[in-house]
């Protein structure tokens, strides 16, 4: 399994549940997030989910991908489409999954990160 903070059993939100992944944390390229366990609807519905990302200060060149995969082990994890490249005026970068979500879990991936690594909170919330 993955090496993760203190959690040993991923969080498994609710609808209108969000987890904080990145909690104002500064992750180099290549580094995942925190993950959660994917819940699915009282009928059955798989659920979509919205990603927000707030830098300390001025990012630089990033990028941020959402992850996911059926089994908690790291060389399972598929990145499914870019996430996130740019921010608004205070730092903020948000996406949503396009689709509802299949996989068991999901994290996210910093991709890329310049030079100027500010640190990063990132909220994953059930819709």
């Amino acid at each position: 399994m993955p090496a993760y903070g203190t959690l040993t059993t991923p969080s498994c939100p609710y609808k209108g549940d969000s987890y904080l992944l990145w909690n104002n944390e500064t992750p180099p390229t290549g580094a995942t997030s925190e993950r959660i366990a994917v819940s699915y609807a009282p009928d059955g519905n798989p659920a979509y989910y919205s990603i927000q990302i707030v830098f300390a200060g001025a990012p630089g060149t990033f990028e941020i991908d959402l992850q996911e995969s059926d089994t908690d082990t790291d060389a399972d994890y598929v990145t499914t489409g870019t996430g996130t490249t740019t921010v608004d005026a205070n730092n903020v970068a948000r996406f949503n999954t396009p689709t509802p979500v299949l996989a068991n879990f999901l994290r996210l991936i910093m991709k890329t990160q310049s030079s100027n690594s500010e640190a990063v909170t990132a909220q994953i919330t059930r819709q």
